[in-house]
Protein backbone atom coordinates (compact mmCIF):
# COMPACT_ATOMS: atom_id res chain seq x y z
CA UNK A 1 0.00 0.00 0.00
CA UNK A 2 1.35 3.43 -0.80
CA UNK A 3 1.92 6.00 1.89
CA UNK A 4 -1.19 7.88 0.73
CA UNK A 5 -3.58 4.94 1.00
CA UNK A 6 -5.53 4.02 4.11
CA UNK A 7 -7.36 0.74 4.58
CA UNK A 8 -10.31 1.15 6.94
CA UNK A 9 -11.42 -2.11 8.53
CA UNK A 10 -13.37 -0.95 11.60
CA UNK A 11 -10.51 -2.10 13.83
CA UNK A 12 -10.98 -5.75 12.88
CA UNK A 13 -8.04 -8.10 12.46
CA UNK A 14 -9.99 -10.39 10.12
CA UNK A 15 -12.80 -9.81 7.67
CA UNK A 16 -15.17 -11.99 5.67
CA UNK A 17 -14.61 -12.46 1.93
CA UNK A 18 -17.55 -10.10 1.28
CA UNK A 19 -15.95 -7.42 3.50
CA UNK A 20 -12.57 -8.02 1.83
CA UNK A 21 -14.22 -7.58 -1.56
CA UNK A 22 -15.58 -4.20 -0.49
CA UNK A 23 -12.17 -3.14 0.85
CA UNK A 24 -10.46 -4.23 -2.38
CA UNK A 25 -13.13 -2.87 -4.72
CA UNK A 26 -13.86 -6.22 -6.34
CA UNK A 27 -16.45 -8.98 -6.22
CA UNK A 28 -16.57 -11.71 -3.58
CA UNK A 29 -16.01 -14.41 -6.24
CA UNK A 30 -12.86 -12.57 -7.33
CA UNK A 31 -11.60 -12.57 -3.72
CA UNK A 32 -12.26 -16.32 -3.50
CA UNK A 33 -10.37 -16.81 -6.78
CA UNK A 34 -7.39 -14.88 -5.39
CA UNK A 35 -7.44 -17.09 -2.29
CA UNK A 36 -7.64 -20.26 -4.43
CA UNK A 37 -4.69 -19.03 -6.54
CA UNK A 38 -2.66 -18.28 -3.40
CA UNK A 39 -2.41 -14.58 -4.25
CA UNK A 40 -4.41 -13.60 -1.15
CA UNK A 41 -3.85 -15.36 2.17
CA UNK A 42 -6.99 -16.44 3.96
CA UNK A 43 -9.78 -18.95 4.02
CA UNK A 44 -13.17 -18.87 2.41
CA UNK A 45 -14.51 -17.64 5.76
CA UNK A 46 -11.87 -15.22 7.13
CA UNK A 47 -9.12 -13.07 5.66
CA UNK A 48 -6.60 -11.22 7.84
CA UNK A 49 -6.54 -7.48 7.21
CA UNK A 50 -2.74 -7.76 7.17
CA UNK A 51 -3.08 -10.15 4.20
CA UNK A 52 -5.18 -7.57 2.36
CA UNK A 53 -2.51 -4.93 3.00
CA UNK A 54 0.19 -7.32 1.76
CA UNK A 55 -1.83 -8.11 -1.38
CA UNK A 56 -2.28 -4.41 -2.10
CA UNK A 57 1.47 -3.81 -1.68
CA UNK A 58 2.34 -6.63 -4.10
CA UNK A 59 -0.26 -5.52 -6.65
CA UNK A 60 0.91 -1.91 -6.49
CA UNK A 61 4.52 -2.95 -7.18
CA UNK A 62 3.37 -5.25 -10.00
CA UNK A 63 1.34 -2.46 -11.59
CA UNK A 64 4.22 0.02 -11.34
CA UNK A 65 6.61 -2.48 -12.96
CA UNK A 66 4.14 -3.17 -15.77
CA UNK A 67 3.67 0.55 -16.37
CA UNK A 68 7.44 1.12 -16.48
CA UNK A 69 7.74 -1.70 -19.02
CA UNK A 70 5.01 -0.13 -21.17
CA UNK A 71 6.70 3.27 -21.03
CA UNK A 72 10.03 1.73 -22.06
CA UNK A 73 8.36 -0.08 -24.97
CA UNK A 74 6.58 3.09 -26.03
CA UNK A 75 9.89 4.99 -26.01
CA UNK A 76 11.67 2.20 -27.87
CA UNK A 77 9.04 2.24 -30.61
CA UNK A 78 9.09 6.04 -30.81
CA UNK A 79 5.43 6.35 -29.88
CA UNK A 80 5.92 9.38 -27.63
CA UNK A 81 4.59 12.75 -28.66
Amino acid sequence: MSENQVLVSRGLQEVTPAEAAKLLGMSRPQVRKLIDEGRLVGTHHRIPVAAINAFLDVESKRQHAAMAELVALQNELGLTE
